[in-house]
Parts: structure tokens; sequence; C-alpha cells
């Protein structure tokens, strides 16, 4: 019983627990519009899908093997974005435990848990504002209750957007809801800045949006080699394209992978080149910074800076952020991988099979939290791998297995690393 008290335990519980719990409550017909040959002919697949789903909404995934806007009602959509916002702030709280025992902090040096927890509710509602605010939603699209719904998600980097995809407002909420307590507080705390952070946060911010940037400016040059090469060998390239406005989007579309998880183009094998899709999958696997519900290892820059308060606890925190971005970036090639035997397995020899840049990008998402997928998560959970009732164990459910996994696994691994650091005994002890 000990154990459950460290974050890495009591979250993994947690999160298994709630999965379970929302996966019950989607499986109601006030959760869900369907037809009763789609409720009875399939066997147990309704509840996968429903048990899938529900783990996605509390790991911050966004994966959905039911249709958001056509199967889900108004009531199991706000099941979905309740599920999601309750893992959230549990994995909120978790890493800020595992910070304070990693540290051997005393407690004023830390903002308590009710200020983390109030910093969190503040960067939510704000984004809900923000995409209120914007405009962009009447009647037509769902009103303010879309608009709340939307910013409420982005903010908690849950992947899902209803409505028209406005690139620059996903972004910019996504974004906010990615900078974690470690940066939210400094705007609010003059002395966190002066005693604690200082000039830190500057950096932190600074280094991640460079990350971003360059990202950005990787695909704008990936794909107009891949372009180039196109008009070489079958047709011109499209020369009235904007540069500025295709720079505009891209950066859009890295920041919204990066944080909020939201896809705001189709990042496709037949739309993207592999790189790009590579390039996509590193920065879903960065994602936000420490103390923000994205997943990801773009914390351990929190981490290395709140090493350095103390004498000789920067090397150590160097050392953990090391080995946590080792291990899920192992992780990520070893579901990559997984994904990559489950479509060759599950498919026949007709179609094409998914490239690495394609399955690197879906097990990025899968592991670190985003819904930015090349369809290879799609392909091996479809319902064309549904045989109905005639067999104990469709295709499917492999597919599931494998990403539920994943997801849950991708969640806790940075905490179990960091929880299972040796011990820095002070002078005191």
């Amino acid at each position: 019983m000990k154990r459950l008290r460290r974050p890495e335990y009591w979250l993994l519980l947690a999160l298994v627990v709630l999965s379970v719990i929302g996966s019950v409550l989607l499986t109601t017909t006030g959760a869900l519009n369907l037809t009763e040959r789609e409720r009875g002919s399939y066997g147990l697949r309704p509840y996968w899908q429903a048990a899938f789903d529900a783990t996605s909404a509390v790991c911050g995934v966004g994966l959905l093997s039911f249709d958001l806007e056509q199967q889900y009602t108004d009531v199991g959509r706000w099941i979905l974005l309740v599920l999601g916002l309750i893992g959230a702030v549990l994995y909120v709280i978790a890493f800020h435990q595992a910070v304070i025992s990693f540290f051997v902090l005393p407690r004023f040096m830390l903002p308590s848990r009710r200020v983390v927890l109030g910093l969190f509710g503040l960067v939510l509602a704000l984004a809900a504002g923000i995409v209120a605010l914007a405009g962009r939603y009447d009647a037509e699209h769902g009103g303010i209750a879309t608009a709340v719904w939307n910013g409420l998600s982005t903010g908690a980097s849950l992947g899902w957007w209803r409505g028209p995809r406005v690139g620059w407002l996903i972004a910019v909420t996504g974004f906010l809801g990615a900078l974690g307590w470690g940066v939210w507080l400094a705007m609010f705390s003059a002395q966190w800045r002066r005693l604690i952070v200082g000039r830190r946060v500057g950096y932190i911010v600074g280094g991640y949006v460079l990350v971003l940037i360059v990202a950005a400016a990787a695909i704008v040059g990936l794909e107009t080699r891949r372009e180039n090469g196109r008009g070489r060998g079958h047709q011109a390239p499209n020369t009235s394209v904007d540069m500025g406005r295709r720079g505009a989007d891209t950066l859009w579309m890295t920041v919204a992978a990066g944080t909020s998880g939201v896809p705001t183009q189709a990042p496709g094998p037949e739309d993207r080149s592999d790189g790009t899709l590579a390039v996509l999958g590193f920065v879903e696997l960065i994602g936000g910074v420490g103390g923000s519900a994205t997943g990801g290892v773009g914390f351990v820059l929190v981490l290395v800076a709140l090493g350095w308060i103390r004498a000789g606890q920067g090397p150590r925190a160097a050392i953990v952020s090391a080995r946590v971005i080792i291990a899920q970036l192992l992780l990520t090639c070893v579901v990559a991988i997984g994904l990559l035997l489950l479509s060759t397995w599950l498919h026949s020899s007709y179609e094409i099979p998914p490239t690495f840049g394609a399955a690197l990008l879906d097990a990025s998402g899968a592991v670190s939290g985003a819904a930015v997928t090349a369809g290879v998560s799609g392909s091996i959970t479809g319902l064309n791998l549904s045989s109905g009732m005639g067999r104990s164990v469709d295709g499917y459910q492999y597919g599931m297995a494998w990403l539920m996994a994943a997801m849950w696994i991708g969640r806790v691994l940075p905490l179990f690393i960091i929880g299972h650091a040796p011990q820095k005994n002070t002078p005191g002890q």
C-alpha cells in the first residue's frame, strides 16, 4: 500500500480505473447514437471501441474509434471531455508530487498543489475564453457551448476540436496550455521569478519556441523539395502558392501537433513526405513544458532548470532527464515497429504497407498524447477487421490492445524513471 502513495503507481491505477468507468459510461444509449445493427452485429466491437476511446481520453491522446460528430451524442462528447479533464488534472498532480519527491525540496520552494490546480483551471478558462471571443462560432456550429468545449479540449491537450479548424486558434490555445505551472506561475509571482526561477523561464520558453519554429521550417523545406521532385517527374509544382501563407499554416500545424494534439492539416502519407511525418512525430514526442497536461518529454526542461536551484542537484537532474528521453524514444520505436508488424499481419499483400515515418508519427501520438495520425492506427483498429460474432478474437482487438498499452505506459513511464532515480542525500541527512 505504501507504493500506491507514489505518483507513478497511483497515476497508473487511477488511469486504468478511470478508463474502465469511462468505457461503461460511453456504452450507454445516451452517449452513443448507434443503430441496432451497429450495436448487435459486430460482437464485442462496440465495447472495445468504448474502452479504446475512454483510454485515449484519460491519457490525453485524442484518438477515437467512434466518430466524434456522427456517433457520439452531446452527452457522449461531454463525457469524453470530463474524462479527459480528470486525466489531465491527475497527470498535473502526479508531476507536481514527483518533482517535490525528486528534489526533496522544502514546501516553500515550490507552489502548493492547490496553487498548481488553480493555475491549471485559470489557463483552461482563459483558453475557453479565447476561443469564444475569437468570434468563429455561431448557432450553426454549436454556439458558445462548442467554443467552451473546444477551448477546454485544446487547453488540456486532449486532441479534439469540433467544427471548422482554425489553425492559429488551435495553436495559440494549445501553446498556452502546454507551458505548464512553472511558466504560468512566473507570469503572476515576482517572488517565484526572483527566488526560484529567475531567467530560466525565458530560456525554457525561448528554447521551446525555437524548437517548434525550426521543426516548422524543416517541414516547409521537406515539402518544397517533395513538390519540386514531383514537378521534374510528373507535373510542374504550383508556383502560385503563397510561401508566407504556407509557412504560417505549417507553423500552426506544428505547434498544434506538439501542444493541443489537434491535426490542423491532413498529415497522411499521401499528403506529406516521410521526413515530414518523422518531424511531426518528433514534435509530438517533445510535447509540452513541465507541469502541463501535455505529454512528451518537454517537461525535462523544467526538471533541469529546477535542478540548479540547489547545489549538486543539476547534474543529477540532467542524468535523469536523459534517461527519460532515451526511454521515451525507445518506447516510441517499439510501438512503431509493433504498428508496422500488426499492419503487415492484418492486411492483405495487395494493400500498400505504411512507411516507418507514418508508423513513427502514430506511435509518437499514442505514447506522448496527440491525435495527429498518418492513418496507421485507424487501419489496425478499423471496422473491416471485425468478423462479427463468428470469432472469439478479431484483428482490431490486437491493434486496440497494443495502442491502449502504449497510451498507459507512455503516460507514466517518465514518472517511473523519476521516481526510481537514486536519491541525493543532503548535508543534513
